[in-house]
């Protein structure tokens, strides 16, 4: 499902509660931007279906959790895992 993930519309998801630093943009490669782009928006509650698409683990677990209309309790934990403690300690690097 991890591989398909991209080709799926974005559904109505419950947002995490996220605290992500303040980043030049600038400073972060295009999978950074990326991360930190659906990061933001499922902490927010709003991800635009227009956010590009890259292939890291990370990112496609996130991409899965905002297309799933009924996601299972472990798409939940990684998404909470990934915006949490993975995104978090990647910006602060």
């Amino acid at each position: 499902m991890l591989e398909n993930c991209a080709k799926l519309s974005v559904v109505a998801f419950e947002p995490i509660e996220a605290e992500l630093p303040i980043i030049n943009p600038n400073k972060l490669s295009t999978d950074q931007k990326y991360l930190f782009n659906i990061c933001k928006g499922i902490s927010r509650g709003d991800i635009s279906s227009s956010l590009s698409l890259r292939v890291t683990t990370a990112n496609r677990i996130l991409r899965l959790y905002v297309v799933a209309i009924e996601p299972l309790m472990e798409l939940k934990t990684l998404p909470k895992y990934v915006i949490k403690v993975y995104s978090s300690s990647w910006f602060e690097i």
